[in-house]
């Protein structure tokens, strides 16, 4: 009678089934997941590209100083048609009432941009602290917003012609007042608000170069 073929060699075939299905799936399982993780990477990036809060932050001192500076420019050049020769006697009878409504309105846009230039300013210090040192942008960012808060220096010289505009103290030539205020509104301007925003500038360009 003969002997049975050797148990082991007869389960060979289907040992070796078994390992080929089990490598299979583990390898499609790691594919899985580097595809997963790729995949991820992939979508930061590309999330990153369209929108990146450190760069935003980076820029966001830029932004609102050139805000700043563009809507101190645009007080002056409105204000000061109050005072051409030709509508001046009437601009006398309006300015109170009116200077009265604009700066209401125009103080609280200054106060919200400096207010978000000092703040975007030291958050950007703060989390970016090593590079900006490392490229040399600190120093800027810093007297940008020194400069930018000394935009309140001017206060004390220019609440008084404020005052003198809305409360018509001349009796009838508010314009004058108003004069008095453009000359300081444009000196501030040309000074520490124009420095202030030229910092930024310089600050967000060392920025681009290091990156």
């Amino acid at each position: 009678m003969p002997l049975p073929e050797n148990s082991s060699s007869v389960d060979s075939p289907s040992r070796e089934i078994t390992h080929f299905v089990v490598v299979g799936f583990f390898s499609f399982i790691h594919h899985q997941i580097k595809s997963d993780t790729q995949n991820e990477d992939f979508e930061a990036m590309a999330s990153r590209a369209f929108f990146d809060p450190v760069v935003a932050l980076r820029a966001a001192p830029l932004l609102t100083s050139t805000c700043s500076l563009w809507f101190a420019w645009d007080q002056h050049f409105f204000l000061h048609l109050f005072n051409k020769p030709e509508i001046r006697s009437k601009s006398n009878e309006l300015l109170p009432t009116y200077f009265g409504y604009f700066f209401r309105g125009g103080v609280t846009r200054v106060l919200v941009l400096l207010s978000l230039t000092v703040s975007s300013t030291l958050a950007t210090c703060l989390v970016n602290h090593d590079s900006h040192w490392a490229n040399g942008s600190l120093r800027w960012y810093t007297a940008g917003m020194v400069l930018a808060a000394s935009h309140l220096a001017f206060v004390p010289a220019i609440a008084p012609k404020v005052q003198a505009v809305i409360e018509d103290t001349s009796k009838g030539q508010s314009t004058n007042d108003l004069d008095s205020w453009l000359t300081i509104h444009a000196w501030r301007g040309l000074t520490v608000d124009l420095a202030a925003w030229a910092c930024f500038v310089v600050a967000t360009v060392r920025n681009i170069q290091s990156s």
